[in-house]
């Protein structure tokens, strides 16, 4: 393997790196969106009823918490895995470059660090988002069976 086809591959991964995290920050924002949403803070111009509250905590944004949970846990395995395959597909290129498999292992536990902290910053939001969701849930449903 070349120096151009060793920037190909690190640009090549840095590319995937950035549309992962791109996703996840999407998601994230979806997730902001649909709590938002049922906890009355969203541009609704109605109160939500307790259906629509389950609904959209159950069908929307507890599938997609646990998506981004699966994400962050796959970007974790995978980086954490690379320092041990690459050295295997690149054979004999690079069987004395030890400073390249050096560098690459430092960089992929670091990006395996990030992403399990990442898992674990969702983890523990998402399930207190979604506890505060249904509380607000239970309250509405409260309030509209005193009202019947």
């Amino acid at each position: 393997m070349d120096t151009v086809q060793l920037i190909q591959l690190v640009f090549g991964a840095l590319a995937v790196l950035w549309a992962g995290f791109g996703i996840a920050l999407t998601a994230s924002n979806q997730l902001n969106n649909r709590r938002d949403l049922v906890l009355g803070f969203g541009e609704s111009d109605r109160e939500l009823t307790h259906q629509e509250m389950t609904m959209i905590i159950h069908n929307d944004f507890v599938p997609l918490w646990l998506g981004v949970c699966a994400f962050h846990f796959l970007i974790f395995v995978v980086t954490f895995g690379l320092p041990f395959g690459v050295p295997r597909i690149l054979g004999e290129s690079f069987q004395g470059d030890h400073g390249f498999i050096d560098w690459f292992q430092y960089v992929s536990y670091g990006i395996s660090l990030i992403a399990l902290f990442g898992l674990a910053v969702f983890i523990v939001s998402g399930w207190n988002e979604t506890r505060v969701m249904l509380e607000a849930r239970d309250r509405v449903r409260a309030a509209s069976a005193t009202k019947a």
